[in-house]
């Protein structure tokens, strides 16, 4: 994740006179989410696609279940956030937790975020979203660009550093 982080952080910099909107999808929401956190001076705006919320694999198989809203809610005040989600995604799903499943443990965890914030499930539609001209997952999609890239222009450049 360091590295990735490393090498998103060079290229934001080299940037300074853009109006950067972050784009993830899957793990890249995470590498994003963190990016933000540590330094609130890249971007105003993000989107995420299919936030990996959950650790679809029990906790004795793979990284202690990591439940991952913490990182997402370290998302900073100042920062825009647009989330797309599949109603059927498994990475929001867990079921040897306690905690709401699918769109709803989204919702849950984008309540402790201070980002301003939204939520756009597709329904019938899995972790893997499909953007092609037939695709129900184009126009929301470009309508979430659009508008971030409006919020973006309103305030270019990068904000001072931390």
């Amino acid at each position: 994740m360091e590295t990735n982080m490393q090498m998103i952080t060079k290229l934001a910099e080299s940037c300074l006179d853009s109006n950067i909107v972050f784009v993830g999808y899957s793990y890249g929401c995470r590498v994003i989410a963190r990016l933000l956190a540590s330094r609130p001076d890249l971007a105003r705006c993000a989107l995420f696609i299919s936030y990996p919320l959950f650790d679809p694999v029990p906790p004795n198989r793979a990284h202690n279940g990591m439940f991952r809203a913490d990182e997402l809610a370290s998302v900073p005040s100042h920062v825009t956030l647009r989330l797309m989600s599949g109603a059927s995604d498994h990475f929001l799903a867990t079921h040897w937790q306690p905690l709401p499943q699918g769109p709803d443990a989204l919702r849950m965890t984008m309540k402790r975020t201070k980002a301003t914030s939204s939520l756009h499930v597709l329904p019938d539609t899995g972790h893997c979203i499909h953007f092609d001209s037939d695709s129900r997952a184009i126009r929301p999609l470009l309508s979430s660009l659009d508008e971030l890239r409006k919020v973006a222009a309103a305030s270019p450049g990068l904000l001072s550093p931390p």
